[in-house]
């Protein structure tokens, strides 16, 4: 009988076996790609998160460490053996005993375990870890294995601390400054605010955050506040303001300076200064005292010998004259200097100390100050006003004086002007004073700069709680503009 071993179907049996086994091999090819491509992928996750992984058997001791792991603690698997008691001699002496205990507890206990502990490298750097652990337990509940990972968070924590200490030294200065701070929107909520232990508040802490301005203020208060908000939020430019305010009893002067701080938000620095105002006050008005002293000086002492001078030079003119004599038109030129002389002393008299009356008030000092840039300048200056006889309070007109002369000196002076246009006149309740020219003008970019003369006219303008803005115009030159409410009687 033939041998059926050696038949077809024995052959089909070794084709099937053997492409069976070529198939297992493809298979076996693909999963041990696929397992070596995640673990790849897995060493690239570990060194870009800076996270090493490891294992170790309750039962044998054996630990494993992934290569991660070995990079952040700069040790090579061939030089160090990654041991639980070659573990501890790594953490920092301060840290060790209570990882020792936590992690004792997670084993006994079979929970898992996370911490941050600081470890020393091999050359006696130190980096801080992250490290979590989870126990695997077998069916009765008896701990097999130790799954763990550790991280790297050495860079992080520093940033941490940098940080801390950047909000320390922030709230520090915070606490140093007798300033009010508000973070308001456009809308006027209080987002937020920081006030000193000696700042005065006109409303209870505990009642600004989450609250309108309008709950707190009048109208007229609450509409110039929304306008140097809105302009803050729409230039860009820090917008000061001073202002006055009712607290605890007593009326004091503020000023705000605002800026933007976020798309629809402003932060308001707020700070007292109704000590500096007073002072300020004082100064200005020992300021005009002087003045008036030394005009009063120069017309009553200096004018009146002058003058005395002139009527003798006049006297001894027509004498020699009739005389006829070769040195009379020495003692006529000699007189008309004189009088020339008081000329000047009186427009220096009428300048230092102004005298305002129903006669001459604040429009008629104007004009003569318009007619002497004209007369002692290649400047051409007019005055307009709209009140031919102002009966305005004589010190609020004294501060507006001062400010339109200080606005034409620097016109004259430093902007090289050639035209000088004065106007004051009332609009309502207010008055207001301009002086346009058509100089130099002054930087758009930081139109705030103060000299001593910008200053003096600032203090004036809020000594009459009024407002000053100094800008340069679009087609040249400078704008001052004052305007303050009238006093009542």
């Amino acid at each position: 009988m033939p041998d059926k071993t050696n038949g077809p179907d024995s052959n089909a049996d070794v084709q099937r076996l053997t492409d069976a086994n070529a198939e297992l091999e493809a298979r076996l090819d693909k999963s041990t790609a696929a397992l070596q491509q995640a673990e790849d992928r897995l060493s690239i996750a570990q060194r870009i998160s800076k996270a090493g992984s490891w294992e170790r058997n309750l039962d044998t001791g054996g630990v494993w460490w992934s290569d991660e792991l070995y990079r952040i603690y700069g040790d090579e698997p061939d030089s160090f053996e990654p041991t639980y008691e070659n573990f501890l001699k790594r953490v920092h002496p301060e840290d060790r005993p209570r990882v020792e205990k936590d992690m004792a507890a997670a084993w006994e206990s079979g929970e898992s375990y996370s911490a941050e502990i600081r470890v020393l490298l091999a050359d006696g750097t130190q980096k801080s870890m992250y490290s979590s652990m989870e126990i695997r337990c077998d069916e009765e509940g008896r701990p097999l294995w130790i799954d763990g990972t550790a991280q790297d968070i050495t860079e992080s924590k520093k940033l941490q601390r940098a940080l801390q200490e950047s909000e320390a030294r922030a709230q520090a200065l915070l606490d140093a400054n007798p300033d009010l701070i508000f973070r308001m929107n456009r809308e006027g909520d209080y987002l937020d605010f920081h006030a000193s232990d000696r700042a005065l508040l006109a409303v209870p802490p505990d009642q600004i955050i989450g609250h309108n301005v309008v709950e707190f203020f009048e109208p007229g208060f609450v509409a110039e506040h929304q306008e140097h908000v809105n302009n803050a939020l729409e230039t860009g430019q820090v917008q000061l303001w001073q202002y006055q305010l009712p607290i605890q009893g007593e009326i004091r002067n503020l000023e705000a300076r605002i800026i933007r701080s976020g798309e629809s938000e402003v932060i308001a620095i707020v700070q007292d200064i109704t000590e500096q105002t007073r002072l300020e006050r004082e100064v200005i008005s020992s300021s005009e005292n002087e003045r008036k002293r030394i005009g009063h000086d120069l017309h009553d002492g200096l004018g009146q010998e002058l003058t005395a001078v002139s009527l003798t030079l006049q006297a001894l003119s027509l004498k020699l004259s009739r005389e006829k004599s070769p040195h009379a038109q020495f003692a006529k030129d000699l007189a008309v200097s004189t009088q020339n002389m008081i000329s000047q002393v009186r427009r220096f008299a009428r300048q230092l100390s102004p005298v305002f009356s129903k006669e001459f008030g604040l429009n008629a000092a104007l004009k003569a100050l318009a007619d002497d840039v004209r007369a002692y300048s290649d400047v051409e200056c007019h005055a307009h006003c709209s009140h031919e006889f102002d009966t305005l309070d004589a010190d609020v007109a004294v501060h507006l004086y001062r400010i339109a002369q200080e606005s034409i000196n620097n016109a004259v002076r430093h902007s090289g002007a050639k035209n000088i246009a004065l106007e004051y006149g009332r609009d309502g309740d207010s008055v207001y004073l301009e002086v346009l020219d058509d100089g130099a003008g002054i930087p758009t970019k930081d139109y705030r700069i103060d000299g001593i003369g910008l200053r003096s006219m600032r203090y004036r303008a809020r000594m009459l709680r009024g407002r000053l803005d100094v800008a340069p115009r679009v087609q040249g030159g400078t704008r001052v503009l004052c305007s303050c409410p009238i006093p009542r009687a």
